[in-house]
């Protein structure tokens, strides 16, 4: 709202300055022609891209433009009042020093350039009208007003580090948040309550636009064994790494992985086939058989951890929704399962994962 300020101080001057300071028709004429012709209309401009949803991305530059304008306009007024012996006061280039920190909006890396800039300028424009040989009030007040715009600029500044490290402090914790909000921190998979958005989402998708949409239910083999032979600490360490190849072929594929709950993941693909599916997953249980990760109190022979994964691809209909859908592909884990386990079971067909 600062650019709504500016506008209507800006608009009300030509008042205050006729019924109250009466400049001389010399300084109002091209002072005028500064506000109304470029002044005014960057302000509106500015305060118009504010509010506007498609033009918010040129506030920025347009609150910079204004800030210079307003600075060089408060440069003119001082220059052209001291020709003409008619004072005018530093106070709107303060406001613009100001300004260039607190309202810009730009980045410090950015604003500081700017601010030393307009600083440098209005330092430059009063020791021009300052008078420092006749009278001691004149130049005490010279003094001051250069102090005061030096103040004000260091103060600019720090505020503006302040507001910026702040800032970045604040959308830190709300990414920290958020990651908690949507992400396991074990495995950094999806958490449940994520996936069962995004699952609702790309259902009603694939129904709508009659895509093509795979769920695949992948559980690691014998895991309680594993957590009682090698502790939780172990058991979560295996999770993790379990985790890691799971979603690197979700995110290479432009699907999901998610950590439903203890060591069952899902993996969800929007727009894949059966056959594009099945032969992701069997290569998702090679990728896991090939990590190596001992695992000696399993009953069978293998002695390393592995997964079992039952997958479900269909193309939405209307017969079949979104849970029946996931019980179906449930069902086929649990086939990989009774079959022998490190195996990928998609309808009614096994398909060990070494193949």
């Amino acid at each position: 709202m600062f650019s709504a300020f500016l506008a209507i101080i800006f608009l009300a001057t030509p008042i205050t300055d006729h019924f109250i300071f009466q400049p001389p028709q010399a300084f109002v004429a091209p002072v005028r022609l500064m506000q109304f012709a470029v002044v005014i209309p960057l302000v509106v401009a500015t305060l118009y891209a504010s509010i506007n949803n498609r033009l918010q991305r040129f506030s920025t530059p347009l609150a910079a433009a204004t800030l210079v304008a307003v600075s060089l306009n408060s440069i003119y007024q001082r220059v052209l009042g001291h020709e003409l012996d008619y004072f005018t006061a530093i106070g709107w280039a303060n406001v613009a020093i100001l300004g260039a920190f607190f309202f810009s909006g730009i980045r410090s890396v950015y604003v500081v350039p700017l601010g030393i800039v307009l600083f440098a300028l209005n330092f430059a424009a009063e020791l021009h009208v300052g008078d420092y040989k006749s009278q001691q009030s004149a130049l005490i007040n010279t003094v001051y007003e250069l102090e005061s715009m030096t103040v004000i600029f260091i103060l600019g500044v720090a505020g503006c580090y302040i507001i910026e490290a702040s800032t970045r402090l604040n959308w830190l914790e709300s990414k920290e948040v958020q990651q908690q909000l949507e992400y396991d921190d074990l495995t950094g998979s999806l958490n449940r309550g994520q996936f069962r958005m995004v699952y609702r989402r790309l259902y009603s998708m694939a129904q709508r636009e009659q895509r093509d949409i795979s769920i695949a239910v992948v559980d690691i083999d014998f895991f309680k064994p594993y957590n009682d032979f090698y502790g939780h600490s172990r058991g979560d360490d295996c999770l993790a790494a379990i985790a890691q190849p799971l979603n690197q072929l979700a995110d290479e594929h432009g699907g999901y992985c998610a950590r439903l709950g203890g060591e069952e993941f899902v993996l969800l693909f929007y727009g894949m086939n059966k056959e594009e599916a099945s032969a992701l997953c069997v290569r998702a249980c090679n990728t896991i058989e090939r990590l190596g990760l001992p695992h000696e109190s399993r009953p069978d022979a293998l002695g390393s951890v592995t997964v079992s994964i039952g997958v479900y691809s269909l193309i939405p209909d209307g017969r079949v929704n979104r849970f029946a859908a996931m019980r179906i592909a449930d069902g086929h884990l649990y086939r990989a399962k009774e079959q022998g386990r490190n195996q990928v079971v998609i309808d009614a067909r096994a398909r060990p994962g070494h193949a």
